[in-house]
């Protein structure tokens, strides 16, 4: 649920502009260039799990993904606002795709690379339902970019009550093993 808002962006970052009346190629080019620096600094997130729990790392991930889904309407129209919004939804994706190893890799242990293997296959999963949904619901209008970003906030909600309510980072132990 919460790397679909990051690709959204990364995918629709150059149309939702352009609608928003950003149409200079160059600048929709350099936005994209430095939000991949933006996505780079995904280290932080990783280095501030080094130091907390995975709860509070993520749940702030997703605060701000959530803050960001349903702000973009207001950033949409100054190039140095859409700039700010577009590059802290890369920091936030790439805050999603570096901490998701770490965090198997505490539960799971030494199982860890198969279970990540298994579930990293959520982000080709995501990009094909983001595909389907796109050709599907998204015109060319800004009414219906900005209905993907609010369905991107519900995601995230929906997210962030799951990491409070049913997420527990004890380690795994099979049952097999339990006494």
């Amino acid at each position: 649920m919460t790397i679909i808002s990051g690709f959204f962006v990364v995918n629709q970052a150059k149309n939702f502009g352009v609608l928003n009346g950003l149409n200079n190629d160059r600048d929709l080019s350099l936005i994209a260039s430095i939000g991949a620096l933006f996505d780079v600094m995904r280290f932080l997130w990783s280095w501030w799990l080094d130091y907390t729990s995975f709860k509070k790392v993520f749940g702030t991930l997703i605060a701000c993904q959530i803050f960001l889904n349903f702000t973009i309407f207001v950033a949409d129209k100054t190039w140095y606002s859409y700039a700010l919004w577009v590059w802290m939804f890369m920091f936030c994706q790439g805050g999603v795709l570096v901490l998701m190893p770490n965090i198997f890799k505490r539960i799971y242990g030494s199982k860890a690379i198969a279970v990540y293997g298994f579930f990293g296959s959520f982000v080709s999963m995501t990009s094909l339902i983001q595909i389907g949904l796109n050709e599907l619901f998204l015109k060319d209008t800004i009414r219906s970019y900005n209905a993907f970003f609010i369905a991107n906030g519900i995601l995230s909600c929906c997210a962030i009550a799951l990491l409070l309510t049913q997420f527990d980072e004890k380690p795994y132990v099979p049952k097999c093993h339990r006494v």
